[in-house]
């Protein structure tokens, strides 16, 4: 991950991700697959993932191997997406309760 954030600091990530052939590529697909639901790093994965979708996205469909992983991606960010919509709305209902909770404890002890 520092790697990846230090070529992102020196403007050198589409450099290093440019002009890559399948077999170079595809470790680089599955090492974001592997960690992007880690919420420590899906934000610089989301990025790397955003960059390369950037510079391969026009060859998509040449490669059944690129293609698979770009599929599993995709899968794991819908699910991601699903998931954090669901973790949300249950956020606003605990506030809810939560409130509720604090106005009748204090019509309690009024």
């Amino acid at each position: 991950m520092s790697l990846i954030e230090e070529l992102k600091i020196r403007n050198e990530l589409l450099n290093a991700l440019d002009a890559r052939d399948e077999v170079t590529l595809l470790p680089i697909l599955k090492f974001i697959i592997k960690f992007i639901r880690d919420p420590k790093f899906n934000t610089l994965l989301i990025q790397l993932s955003n960059t390369i979708l950037d510079i391969y996205g026009e060859v998509i469909g040449e490669s059944q191997k690129v293609d698979k992983y770009f599929r599993i991606l995709r899968n794991l960010i819908n699910e991601e997406i699903t998931l954090q919509t669901e973790l949300h709305s249950l956020k606003g209902v605990l506030d809810t309760l939560m409130l509720a909770s604090t106005i009748h404890r204090n019509k309690i002890s009024s």
